[in-house]
């Protein structure tokens, strides 16, 4: 079976084309894919065949919707036109699943729940959201379009880790629970440390990138996390501020005369890492800021590790323990400083670094000493995979649903 992976960013789109057989957990083939960046500007496109990701160029792509369209004609003209048309099903990383199921068919009716979901996932929502109706005209009723919940990952939670401390009544009401995110990146980076040699029952994944997240992982599942309801909870991000007092909220609608909607807006978009700042919300810039004394980025840094630190804390306590902590994410992945920060002061649960490790690291790899209690590695998370294992599953039960 052949399928195609989407997954939308705020500003961005990445796509695969994969081939598998009828087990999903088998071995899939990457025919062609890419990404597409900075979209609504000047949109840099990196695509090839196989797993090469050479750079096309920069293109006029206004939104998702030409995105998309731009991904599919690629795709279909230049990269496989054959695998084009025997497409099987595509599927779209859905931040959250108005249904709670792991995969469901993007219906116009499901597409509408996401966009009455926009206010809790603002800046994933309606990028998702375009790039399934932009499939969906562009694939035809032939070719199911799927969405896939990057929130099902966490199901294995316990109610204790589910729950927020309101009345039950309301909860059961209007489906309030901290449902998690970042899972597909999680599972992701969780299979790739184990073929990389991890091990260990007890493991944190750090994912940080422009969303950060704190993961505690028991056994090869969730028992908790640090985002809930939506993915603003939890740590400092590029522009998404994290825990705050909830009774900031209708003070700042009062005290800036603005409704709700604006004052989530402020929290989602002009917070974090760009709010603190007060000039960026890429780490990079912060980092160079920092060496130049420039306060209000330092602050930014610390405040970002500080969360961070929290967080890790509150995993391993969630644990009982840690064997092994994983960086994950832009940020993760790249930043020794910031692995560094994160990581000082934590020999006490056994957290430390080698500090030559970390710092010559390019790519994936061990940080902690030889020997360490706790092992600490760096791994690229491949959410496109999970996507096209999670399609590829689905189409596999419904084939079995069918029977002879």
């Amino acid at each position: 079976m052949i399928v195609l992976a989407l997954n939308p960013g705020s500003s961005s789109l990445r796509f695969e084309l994969l081939r598998g057989g009828p087990d999903a957990g088998g071995a899939i083939e990457r025919l062609a894919g890419g990404r597409i960046g900075s979209i609504g500007e000047r949109a840099r496109v990196r695509a090839g065949r196989g797993l090469e990701r050479p750079l096309l160029g920069e293109r006029e792509l206004d939104d998702h919707d030409a995105a998309t369209g731009f991904a599919l004609r690629w795709l279909r003209d230049d990269a496989a036109p054959e695998a084009v048309h025997e497409l099987d099903a595509a599927g779209v990383r859905v931040v959250r699943c108005a249904r709670g199921r792991s995969v469901a068919p993007l219906s116009e009716a499901a597409l509408a729940e996401l966009e009455d979901l926009a206010r809790v996932a603002p800046l994933h929502n309606a990028a998702t959201v375009a790039v399934a109706r932009a499939a969906r005209a562009a694939l035809g009723d032939g070719v199911p379009v799927l969405g896939v919940s990057d929130s099902a990952f966490h199901a294995t939670m316990p109610e204790v880790a589910r729950s927020y401390a309101l009345p039950r009544e309301l909860c059961r009401r209007h489906g309030l629970e901290r449902s998690g995110f970042h899972g597909l990146a999680v599972a992701s980076v969780l299979e790739r440390f184990a073929a990389a040699g991890g091990a260990g029952p007890r493991i944190v994944v750090l994912h940080l990138g422009s969303g950060c997240s704190a993961t505690a992982v028991l056994e090869g599942r969730s028992i908790d996390t640090s985002m809930g309801f939506s993915p603003l909870e939890g740590l400092v991000m590029a522009t998404r501020s994290g825990d705050v007092d909830p009774a900031l909220v209708p003070f700042l609608a009062r005290a800036e005369g603005i409704d709700v909607e604006q004052v989530l807006a402020l929290l989602n978009e002009r917070s974090g890492l760009l709010g603190v700042s007060g000039r960026s919300a890429d780490m990079r810039e912060i980092l160079r800021a920092r060496a130049q004394d420039d306060r209000a980025s330092a602050l930014a840094f610390e405040l970002f590790v500080h969360r961070a630190r929290k967080h890790l804390a509150g995993m391993v306590t969630s644990l009982g323990g840690i064997d092994a902590l994983v960086f994950s994410g832009g940020i993760g992945e790249n930043s020794a400083e910031v692995r560094e920060a994160i990581c000082a002061g934590l020999d006490f649960c056994g957290i430390a670094l080698d500090p030559e490790r970390n710092a010559a690291l390019a790519g994936e790899g061990a940080i902690s000493p030889g020997g360490a209690r706790v092992v600490v590695q760096v791994v690229a998370p491949d959410e496109e995979l999970g996507i096209a294992r999670a399609t590829l599953a689905h189409l596999a039960q419904r084939l079995a649903s069918k029977g002879p």
